[in-house]
């Protein structure tokens, strides 16, 4: 499984992999994040995620100013929505 961190990499990363002799999505999976319309329409889509970078950023921010000290334990979890194009793999 490659996770890319956009869509259009997904791209670039499974038209790489079939120039070296990989057949896609039989070899290997992808997935994208920040889905765009090429997901669905490449000649093999494949699966991506929307994720919310809004509130993510503010998190973040949040976690950056509220702190004095650093804390590693600091958690926050934003979820992310699954856009499934194509085949469905189950692991």
């Amino acid at each position: 499984m490659i996770a890319a961190m956009s869509d259009a990499m997904a791209v670039g990363a499974i038209a790489r992999l079939r120039e070296l002799g990989n057949e896609y999505p039989d070899d290997i999976e992808m997935t994208g994040v920040r889905p765009r319309t090429i997901a669905g329409r490449w000649p093999s889509p494949f699966s991506t995620a929307e994720v919310p970078l809004e509130p993510f950023g503010e998190a973040a921010l949040s976690l950056a100013m509220d702190n004095d000290e650093p804390d590693s334990s600091a958690r926050i979890s934003l979820r992310a929505t699954p856009i499934v194009h194509g085949r469905q793999v189950a692991h």
